[in-house]
């Protein structure tokens, strides 16, 4: 029998003490680490709906109620976008600042990020139509 020890052999997320003590269900909780896992060395990511079904192999109203659970304890936020996926925020919990009696910092502020412009879907438009993609084909 080969046996493995996990610490710095898992590549990925595992799921926070904090989190396995909410009374939320696994799917939920599996929800959050493939949250984290999108996220990586940011505190937000946005994957479609679609795509988070298709990860936990369930529904999108699945993932709807999943989702639902950690906004309940406060684990994450959710920005819904106009033409775009949601934008998913990891919240740092209460309970994992009072534990460490230090104030966490966010890593928004370390790295910087895209923040689309309200009127990002016409400017994006426009650039297609002045630059093309390929040349005018000529007959």
């Amino acid at each position: 029998m080969e046996t493995f020890a996990p610490k710095g052999n898992i590549h990925g997320s595992i799921l926070p003490r904090f989190v396995l003590q909410k009374s939320i269900t696994p799917g939920a909780k599996i929800m959050y680490a493939i949250l984290c896992d999108y996220a990586a060395d940011n505190d937000r990511c946005w994957p479609s709906q679609a795509t988070l079904a298709k990860r936990l192999s369930c529904s999108i109203s699945s993932v709807k109620n999943y989702l639902a659970e950690p906004v309940r304890e406060k684990l994450i936020s959710i920005r819904q976008e106009q033409y775009r996926s949601s934008v998913y925020y990891l919240l740092c919990p209460e309970e994992l600042i009072k534990n460490q009696g230090t104030k966490f910092t966010r890593k928004q502020s370390e790295t910087p990020s895209y923040e689309p412009k309200s009127d990002y879907l016409n400017t994006l438009n426009k650039q297609r139509k002045e630059n093309p993609p390929f040349p005018p084909c000529a007959r």
